[in-house]
């Protein structure tokens, strides 16, 4: 009330005002209204005024302020300019503020180091930056909070005009530190902002020393003119800030304002605008078509989406994809972005690749017909090892064999109730052939393999031929053949991956009277598996024909990998190579 009278004289007021001071200092702190006050209390009545944002009330009470030896501050050290900065109060209310305030006023830092100038760079409110930067003294400029000047406190922020800020704060002697640089560098959209132009002569003579981001500079190059551009990051490259920690340092930028820009996650390849840049840094890394930003966009991504036809050209000469191998976040790919001069130019691509394969291909037949591949050996030749191996091939003569193999030379045994001189392997019940067994037919002479094979097709035949005997245990099926050689066994299987068991023989030994103490051994080792495949917890019961009511289980086999005795089945193709002159010599 007293501050609006304007029929008293300043003097008057400023004494009345000392006064009310004083005496609300001696009761407590003023309350202010929760609306009007941000987390910390503690409000002096010159708080309260600024906060309102009365412009005549702020000029007065900072008149008043001015007489005072150190402005008030609340509980957070704010002074009521401070106060007003990060409230935004309206341009005039803070500069009838600055025009009566005190250097020490305007320069007083809060509890955590920052000034009024560097919440007036974060707000991106250049009014103010401004005025203080005028008012202050260049020191004052690179005032460092933890390490933040308030020039870094512009680049930070999300403020669209923080490189107007920057350019101001550079225009009046701030200081230019590489953590400055590198956030503006780092972010390519830095380049699209007002006060670029101003900023980037500065960031030139940073980026000299290297260690810093070309993101920017590659970005600009469209503004800047592509040849000087390209030199310059030519020059810069060998240098420069790697890729992996620039873009950490977007995504870390992004959390830092919650904020998910276009190019979080970007490289230089993807703020390319010109084609000669675009190849410069592909011949630096050949892959770098294939790095996706945060919303997994490729460089051939970003540019269809700008129709860059320039660009696009660029990335498909290098290999980039535009199908559905690369898609991004959004499950688009880079043919579906594309518009204009962009798509046309992937069609044609497109279209030459179609061609280009057609032609391989074609030029595939051709060579491939017309080809002398006896002439490519002899031009390979360069030993004249085929000619010895023709000459030797040649001195081949069929193995000896004695007068008694000779009738039976081509002619496989037939069994019992057939007629003819050649028979095919056809037994009616599957013959299964254990692993000792397979082994024996490809080491015995010829005589005895086509009598094991003769028998085995008369046990497939008949299940029990003529003449065989019930050997081993009582509860076992095993039988021997009338010569004693074949040890076989009449069980029910699934054969051929069928889904019906099936009787079949399973064969054991098919030279088993040469050794009758290893028949005997491989009797009671039949024996000891049999009891334990019927102990197994997968044996059942067989509910269908054939063998309805015996028990079914898989034979184990304590050497196999797999615990189970493998059957291999002996079918009409391996008995012929069994009984074929290239087997029929000596074992």
């Amino acid at each position: 009330d007293v501050l609006g009278r304007d029929e008293l004289p300043p003097a008057a007021r400023c004494h009345l005002v000392d006064s009310i001071a004083a005496r609300v200092a001696a009761l407590g702190r003023v309350d202010v209204p929760a609306a009007d006050r941000l987390v910390p209390h503690g409000f002096s009545p010159w708080h309260a005024i600024v906060a309102r944002g009365d412009e005549v009330l702020a000029r007065r009470a900072t008149e008043c302020l001015a007489a005072a030896q150190s402005p008030p501050t609340d509980d957070y050290d704010r002074t009521p300019f401070l106060l007003a900065v990060q409230l935004a109060r309206p341009q005039k209310v803070i500069q009838a503020v600055v025009k009566s305030a005190t250097r020490e006023h305007l320069a007083a830092p809060d509890a955590f180091g920052l000034t009024p100038l560097h919440y007036a760079a974060r707000a991106g409110s250049v009014a103010t930056c401004k005025m203080l930067a005028a008012s202050l003294p260049r020191e004052c400029l690179d005032a460092a909070s933890g390490g933040e000047s308030p020039l870094r406190s512009a680049v930070m922020s999300a403020n669209p005009r923080r490189l107007e800020v920057c350019a101001l704060l550079l225009e009046h002697g701030a200081t230019l530190h590489r953590d400055a640089a590198l956030e503006i560098l780092a972010a390519p959209e830095h380049a699209a902002l007002r006060g670029w132009d101003a900023v980037e002569p500065k960031l030139r003579e940073a980026s000299a020393s290297g260690g810093l981001p070309l993101h920017a500079f590659v970005a600009a190059a469209a503004e800047v003119g592509p040849a000087a551009a390209v030199d310059f990051v030519r020059q810069r490259l060998d240098d420069a800030a790697p890729e992996t920690r620039v873009r950490a340092h977007q995504y870390a930028r992004a959390v830092a304002n919650d904020d998910s820009g276009p190019d979080v996650g970007a490289t230089m390849l993807h703020v390319a605008r010109s084609g000669e840049m675009a190849r410069l840094l592909l011949a630096r890394d050949p892959d770098a078509w294939r790095r996706r930003t945060e919303r997994g966009d490729t460089p051939l991504h970003r540019a269809c989406a700008r129709d860059d036809v320039e660009v696009v050209g660029v990335l498909l000469e290098s290999g980039a994809r535009w199908g559905r191998a690369f898609p991004n976040r959004n499950g688009e790919t880079a043919y579906e972005l594309a518009t204009g001069k962009s798509k046309a130019k992937i069609r044609a691509v497109m279209s030459k690749r179609r061609d280009e394969q057609r032609a391989r291909a074609e030029a595939q037949l051709v060579s491939r017909k017309t080809r002398d591949w006896f002439a490519e050996a002899k031009r390979v030749d360069a030993a004249g090892k085929l000619a010895a191996i023709k000459e030797r091939v040649t001195k081949l003569a069929p193995p000896e064999t004695t007068e008694a193999d000779e009738p039976a030379r081509d002619v496989v045994a037939a069994a019992p109730g057939r007629t003819g001189a050649t028979v095919a392997f056809e037994p009616k019940i599957p013959v299964l052939l254990a692993p000792e067994a397979l082994m024996q037919l490809f080491q015995l002479d010829g005589q005895s393999r086509r009598r094991a094979i003769e028998i085995v097709e008369r046990v497939g035949t008949d299940a029990v031929p003529p003449g065989a005997a019930r050997v081993g245990h009582a509860s076992l099926r095993l039988y021997a053949s009338a010569d004693g050689t074949v040890v076989f066994e009449r069980a029910h299987d699934y054969v051929g991956g069928e889904r019906a068991h099936r009787l079949v023989v399973r064969v054991y030994t098919i030279d088993a009277a040469r050794d009758p103490e290893l028949t005997k051994t491989l009797l009671a080792r039949l024996a000891t598996l049999h009891d334990a495949g019927r102990q197994s917890p997968l044996a059942y019961e067989l509910q269908g024909d054939p063998g309805k009511g015996e028990m079914y289980y898989k034979m184990p086999d304590p050497v196999s990998k797999t615990g189970v005795c493998k059957f291999f089945r002996l079918t009409s193709a391996l008995a012929s190579v069994a009984t074929s002159n290239l087997f029929l010599g000596p074992p």
